[in-house]
């Protein structure tokens, strides 16, 4: 699963980082907490947006609200990296467990504003064009 989670990212190489603010709840085990959505966002030479989200909570979904400010979104294409338990892995007698799929959880709700569903314990990549 790490070498899909570098080709999903990939597209931020060589493009221009854009600011970017989540706010959601803490994932917390114990006395350590850490936000449950991590984020980035960058902006290619042809204009595409890279927006990738990794939920780190095991067993939580989120819902995420986005406001897309200065910008007009045609099409949103995306692609999930998320197993079938949280310690799922790739091995030689399951080369497939863990593998890319087309996602489309992610719809533009009208005014400017991008809605994702974020499964538990998954990497979602989005192309804004």
């Amino acid at each position: 699963p790490t070498y899909h989670f570098f080709y999903m990212v990939k597209p931020h190489q060589d493009a221009t980082a854009l600011t970017l603010n989540v706010d959601c709840e803490p994932y917390t085990v114990g006395d350590q907490s850490l936000p449950s959505v991590s984020a980035s966002a960058s902006k290619s030479a042809s204009g595409e947006v890279l927006l990738t989200l990794t939920n780190l909570h095991p067993s939580k979904a989120f819902t995420l609200d986005c406001e897309l400010a200065d910008m007009t979104v045609n099409s949103v294409d995306g692609t999930i990296l998320v197993g079938d338990a949280i310690n799922a892995f790739n091995a030689f007698d399951n080369p497939t467990r863990v593998q890319p799929a087309d996602y489309s959880g992610a719809n533009m709700q009208g005014g400017g504003k991008l809605q994702i569903e974020l499964p538990a314990a998954s990497v979602v990549a989005l192309t804004l064009k």
